[in-house]
């Protein structure tokens, strides 16, 4: 089997299809928006890997959301902020409300399968993962995920290395900020900010008692997807990704909810009539 660079745009006709199959008990959910394109999507289509593809909404603030409560005045672009990541936080639990079978394998609309990493050992290490799942007892296994907090334990498969994440204290003043209310929810769990850090929710499998576990979250109490991946689960995660983070068509969290398309090369907004993602910054 050739080696792919998915760095680049590729003719539908050039990719050769993976011999190797998904699992039969394995469904395939791509988070996306319609303010963005999902090159999530196409990659999936160039491989003839069946997916659905779920369409996340301008969700609305739930009335019981702690954000709501927390005081912004001095840095009130935490409540667009805030909104954004709820927004993304629904995204995936709804995604975990329709899913049927076993296991559901969730992208966001941005992955690509990474350099010099050939498709059949991603489809390996996907087939693999419900053995942590089903007999470790984890929730989910992260295939990819930034600036993780250093690991616990780890375990080795098919060369990859996957890991569990410790818990360390977050100092950074932006950090614990934005989670406040996190920190006066949960019952005092996260009062100290310590947390297994994890950025990103880009590709994870994810079985039946985690996507309970995250439908019973209801609004999540202001934490992130991708640190309630990390802490509210017990996930393990792969600490050399099998995937790429492909950013060209910006972001729908940051940025001000404004895709790249719509930026200035300064980062100031293009067009300020052009807002791809509503949000209330007041």
């Amino acid at each position: 089997m050739d080696i792919i660079d998915f760095s680049k745009p590729i003719p539908q006709e050039s990719v050769p299809k993976p011999v190797e199959t998904l699992a039969d008990d394995i469904e395939t959910f791509v988070l996306a928006h319609p303010a963005k394109p999902a090159i999530t999507a196409e990659t999936l289509g160039q491989l003839d890997w069946p997916y659905t593809l779920y369409n996340n909404t301008d969700w609305d603030w739930p009335e019981d959301h702690p954000e709501l409560r927390c005081e912004r005045h001095v840095r009130p672009m935490l409540r667009g902020y805030a909104l954004r990541q709820y927004r993304a936080f629904r995204g995936h639990q709804e995604i975990c409300r329709q899913a049927t079978k076993p296991f559901t394998l969730v992208f966001e609309d941005d992955a690509q399968i990474a350099n010099n990493t050939n498709p059949d050992d991603v489809i390996r290490h996907i087939n693999a993962a419900r053995n942590f799942i089903n007999e470790m007892g984890y929730d989910a296994v992260s295939f990819h995920g930034r600036k993780l907090t250093a690991p616990t334990s780890s375990t080795t498969v098919y060369g990859r290395e996957y890991v569990e994440l410790s818990r360390q204290h977050q100092e950074g003043t932006g950090h614990q900020e934005f989670l406040r209310p996190v920190r006066d929810s949960f019952n005092g769990k996260y009062q100290d900010y310590i947390f297994a850090w994890h950025e990103g929710c880009l590709a994870y499998l994810i079985g039946e008692q985690g996507r309970q576990k995250w439908v019973d979250a209801g609004h999540g109490y202001g934490m992130p997807c991708d640190l309630f991946l990390v802490n509210e689960l017990n996930t393990l995660v792969m600490r050399h990704s099998i995937f790429h983070h492909d950013h060209r068509h910006g972001s729908l969290i940051s940025n001000q909810g404004r895709v790249a398309l719509d930026l200035n090369p300064d980062g100031t907004p293009a067009d300020v009539s052009i807002v791809t993602i509503k949000a209330d910054d007041a």
